[in-house]
């Protein structure tokens, strides 16, 4: 079974941050978009090891979406 939960990566000051808003429990921050993804990737195996129900992932076209160009 494969499940794509999505992230947001947001600016906060010198740092970008992620979050999974289906697993909040899965933040992480970068000081590049290429270090927060690795550390996104991470964080988020983490936080769902060892689950055996996982929750239902929300659908990308209901999120917020504000594009600012992190890479």
């Amino acid at each position: 079974m494969k499940i794509l939960y999505p992230a947001t990566f947001e600016k906060d000051g010198g740092y970008i941050l992620v979050q999974f808003p289906d697993i909040p429990e899965a933040m992480t921050q970068g000081a590049t978009a290429q270090e927060a993804h690795a550390k996104a990737k991470e964080v988020l195996g983490l936080a769902l090891d060892g689950k055996q129900d996982f929750p239902e992932a929300t659908a990308v076209d209901v999120l917020p979406f504000h594009f600012e160009a992190l890479f």
